[in-house]
C-alpha cells in the first residue's frame, strides 16, 4: 500500500484467494477435470474460440467459452468485494498486478469504477507482482530485525 506517496510498510494483506481457486471453479464445471492440470490451465488462458479442454478418459472436449465468462464475472466480483472490505476509506487508486490481475482486468475494472476507485493495471503485470512481493518481504524482514534489536536492548 502506498500512503501519501510513501510505502505504508506492513500495511499489505495477503488473502488465500488466487488463480488456483479459479481453476478449481472451472474444473468443478467439467466432469473428470483436474484443477491442477497444466492442460486445463493453458486452455483457460487461450483466446476465445480456442478454449477446448478434454480431461483424460473423456471422449468429447468441453468448450470453456460456454463457462468462463460467468465464472470470470463472479470471481472478479468476489475479488472486488474482498478488496473493498479491506481498503481504508481514504484510498482513491488501486494498482492491480500479477497474472490473475491481468486475466480478470476487463471484469474487475468496472467494479473498481463502481466503487469510485481508479484502477491501474501494472505492466508487465507479473514482474510488478514479483516486485511487490519483494517489497513486502523486505518490510517484514526489517520489522523482524527491529523487534530483535529492541529485545536485545
Amino acid at each position: 500500500m502506498v500512503d501519501r506517496f510513501r510505502f505504508a510498510r506492513g500495511a499489505s494483506k495477503s488473502e488465500p484467494f488466487a488463480m488456483s481457486q479459479f481453476y478449481e471453479q472451472v474444473a468443478a464445471q467439467i466432469q473428470g477435470a483436474d484443477s491442477q492440470s497444466l492442460s486445463l490451465i493453458e486452455v483457460v488462458h487461450r483466446p476465445e474460440g480456442e478454449r477446448f479442454y478434454r480431461p483424460r478418459g473423456e471422449t468429447k472436449p468441453t468448450n470453456l467459452d460456454d463457462i468462463l465468462p460467468s465464472l470470470r464475472k463472479s470471481f472478479a466480483r468476489e475479488l472486488s468485494d474482498r478488496l473493498i472490505n479491506w481498503l481504508p476509506e481514504r484510498v482513491t487508486d488501486v494498482i492491480v498486478s500479477g497474472g490473475g490481475g491481468e486475466f480478470f482486468w476487463n471484469d474487475f475494472r468496472p467494479l473498481l469504477r463502481e466503487a469510485r476507485l481508479k484502477g491501474h493495471l501494472a505492466k508487465p503485470s507479473r514482474q510488478a507482482n514479483a516486485l511487490g512481493q519483494y517489497i513486502y518481504g523486505e518490510a517484514q524482514l526489517v520489522a523482524m530485525i527491529n523487534k530483535l534489536a529492541a529485545a536485545q536492548g
